[in-house]
């Protein structure tokens, strides 16, 4: 998929997840925008360092999935922290699946 295609594709999901009525139907318009983000990724690597053939996590199956992993952590440690600061509790309407 070229990355004008993927942009394209992005574009309208993000209008179209700003009009959703259920959580599974958001979850559907998010996993519809990492397909298309993924599937154009690729083209931002430096090929002798990093080989991407899809997303994989725990354990992650490349230097890609590694690093987007530690990324992702990192940024979750941030958003938490932020959620904190601002006197909230991140952990707040959750509950862990059984």
């Amino acid at each position: 998929m070229p990355c004008a295609t993927a942009i394209q594709a992005l574009k309208v999901t993000l209008d179209r997840a700003e009009q959703v009525r259920t959580l599974d139907e958001l979850r559907g318009y998010e996993g519809n925008a990492a397909k298309n983000y993924f599937s154009v990724f690729r083209y931002n690597l430096i090929p002798d360092w990093a080989e991407f053939p899809s997303r994989s996590k725990n354990p992650p199956q490349t230097n890609v999935n590694a690093t987007l992993s530690f990324l992702y952590t990192l940024l979750m440690y941030r958003v938490e922290t932020a959620i904190e600061t601002a006197g909230l509790d991140p952990m707040a309407w959750f509950s862990p699946r059984l």
